[in-house]
């Protein structure tokens, strides 16, 4: 069985809230409506059930991203963090990001460590073949120093062609290797250019995702605040596009109406994908990359409150008017909806 859970820091606590039929159900019966806006991969549908402060159920829909649509109605959960805070900068960003994205992709680092390749592997055919004739030379002036009839201007000869051999060896060599020295030269150029734009994106992405970061504020249902920084478990990063998924845009619309979950689920709604696995609606559990760190703070609170028993109430003072009562949490101020209230 999906369940959206997640470990909180601030109360050692793990929360869960079930996927149950009932939400899948409803969360398909709204992909009519989103299916059609979808462009490109796809996105998450969710729904919650949860039930308000006078005890009615109510249901909340939302799906992934900050994108919006503006021929959807009014009523999906808005985004966990204030978009229009960034958006301007974030805009000019992406253009940024997306101009140096397209001239990485546009070195010819490939078209050059071919021919590089191709340079050293024919300096190695051509130095072979040159050591090859080179061999036999010095195997031919071996057996004709043998000779005993060998005079001495000869074998001075001998001795200047075997000198001269060296040295044209050298030479004949040269071009080649000169070749391929300048063909790994022309790459490691390459390569670093290429590693100085890689600096330059990566530097902006980071710049962005400390945007977001500062102006994303997350609220639970203990109406704690604070920043997603301060409530992501420890060891986990932070992630582009963390919180923006359906099921923590639901969990923070319920938490700002004073809603309480009662089940939550996440439906496919888009072409299907292979990895990860997306099928149009199917239910999926949580992402982990993103979600699983900040669930188990947007959920502290959501459970149903636990009535305490009269006889364990502390009662500090008292008159015929009036009583000071030291009232734990979870116990009714005024009665509510239900025999357990």
């Amino acid at each position: 069985m999906i369940q959206f859970s997640g470990f909180c820091i601030a109360c050692q606590t793990v929360h869960q809230v079930p996927c149950t039929r009932e939400a899948i159900e409803l969360a398909r019966s709204f992909l009519p409506d989103l299916s059609p806006l979808i462009r490109g991969k796809g996105r998450m549908l969710g729904v919650l059930i949860g039930e308000d402060y006078l005890g009615r159920t109510v249901h909340l829909r939302a799906f992934s991203g900050t994108t919006e649509y503006p021929e959807l109605e009014k009523s999906w959960a808005p985004t966990t963090r204030p978009t229009e805070v960034t958006q301007e900068a974030e805009e000019a960003t992406f253009l940024r990001l997306n101009a140096l994205t397209k001239s990485i992709e546009e070195f010819p680092v490939a078209s050059l460590e071919a021919k590089w390749r191709e340079a050293v592997e024919i300096l190695n055919i051509e130095s072979k073949r040159l050591q090859y004739e080179r061999a036999e030379k010095r195997r031919k002036r071996a057996l004709l120093r043998k000779c005993v009839s060998l005079t001495a201007a000869e074998r001075d000869r001998l001795d200047a062609e075997s000198f001269d051999e060296s040295r044209l060896f050298r030479e004949t060599r040269k071009p080649f290797r000169v070749a391929a020295e300048q063909a790994r030269k022309r790459l490691d150029e390459m390569i670093a250019e290429r590693l100085v734009l890689k600096q330059e994106r990566r530097k902006l992405s980071l710049q962005l995702q400390s945007q977001f970061n500062q102006s994303h504020i997350l609220q639970n249902f203990r109406g704690v605040s604070a920043p997603i920084e301060e409530v992501v478990l420890p060891g986990m990063p932070i992630r582009q596009g963390v919180g923006e998924c359906a099921a923590p845009k639901l969990l923070a619309d319920a938490a700002r109406r004073g809603i309480r979950p009662i089940a939550l689920a996440e439906v496919w709604c888009g072409p299907e994908q292979a990895d990860p696995l997306r099928e149009q609606g199917v239910a999926y559990g949580p992402c982990e990359e993103r979600c699983a760190g900040i669930l188990g703070f947007q959920l502290c609170g959501a459970e149903r409150p636990t009535p305490v028993p009269s006889d364990r109430l502390e009662v500090l003072a008292d008159s015929p008017q009036w009583a000071v009562c030291n009232k734990p949490g979870g116990l009714l101020s005024v009665p509510g909806r239900g025999k357990e209230k």
